[in-house]
């Protein structure tokens, strides 16, 4: 997350931690999750990953500062590739917090 090219023009839209988490998820979700039986263990344990996931890019974004507006352009970009990239986990359901985490991202202001 840190080590990211916040050029609103760079040629890759997302940063290089997303691509990543793309492809573990990805992995995780065709190599293990499709192949068992859906029961409401693995919805619960799947959600609690899914929410784990969100905390922790939300703990890393937090640190990024200052946060002019094209950082913040690149953390809703993510923000988005990140939603992608869970959707699998939780199909059928759009979570609360993608909407949550955009309209703060936008409003919120920094008083530096």
């Amino acid at each position: 997350l840190f080590n990211v090219d916040w050029n609103p023009t760079a040629p890759n839209p997302s940063s290089a931690c997303m691509t990543q988490l793309q492809q573990h998820v990805h992995t995780l979700y065709s190599g293990v999750i499709c192949r068992l039986t859906p029961t409401p263990t693995l919805t619960r344990h799947t959600h609690a990953l899914v929410r784990r996931i969100m905390v922790v890019f939300v703990r890393l974004a937090a640190l990024v500062r200052p946060l002019t507006e094209d950082m913040r352009l690149k953390l809703a970009g993510d923000m988005a590739q990140l939603e992608l990239a869970l959707a699998p986990l939780i199909p059928g359901k759009r979570e609360y917090f993608y909407r949550c985490w955009n309209y703060l991202l936008f409003v919120c202001h920094d008083d530096d």
